[in-house]
């Protein structure tokens, strides 16, 4: 049994729940019920639109987008283009089913090389997805092929 150490209540419940979701993902679990004495923490995890405590918003997105790909799962097999493998949920691929994946998180794959995404109107080469970390880093296609620099994102939820 795993110790969490967590200086604040509602954040060590947080934790507990996203490490159940964890595990009931990874068992094949068909449900899980959450039972807390923070009403606040049922009511964020219970209601996906609601926006949830700044505190635990991190943890409540985990654990909604491991109900949404466990979700869809079942259904559709990774795909993959180039360098990138195991393309999932909420991604997919232009030629998957349409069943997979976010239709607005469709990517294209050029010559099985070059994985596009489009978005707002601009083409953008993906070079990682990460599902662990909840992001995706893109390029500008407008820019040359491995002549970029990056710097740390400017805004983000775990801050």
């Amino acid at each position: 049994m795993e110790r969490i150490r967590a200086m604040d209540p509602l954040l060590g419940e947080a934790v507990a729940a996203a490490r159940a979701v964890e595990l009931a993902v990874s068992e094949g679990w068909n449900s899980v019920i959450f039972e807390s004495d923070s009403r606040l923490l049922c009511l964020d995890i219970s209601h996906p639109f609601r926006v949830p405590c700044w505190k635990i918003e991190e943890l409540v997105s985990s654990i909604h987008a491991a109900f949404e790909s466990a979700k869809h799962s079942h259904k559709c097999a990774p795909s993959s283009c180039g360098n990138i493998h195991n393309i999932r949920y909420p991604f997919r691929l232009m030629r998957d089913p349409a069943d997979c994946g976010d239709s607005r998180y469709s990517l294209s794959c050029v010559n099985n090389r070059i994985l596009v995404f489009y978005l707002f109107g601009g083409k953008y080469y993906v070079r990682e997805v990460s599902y662990d970390r909840f992001n995706i880093r893109v390029v500008d296609s407008g820019m040359q092929m491995d002549k970029y620099s990056s710097i740390p994102p400017l805004y983000s939820k775990s801050q």
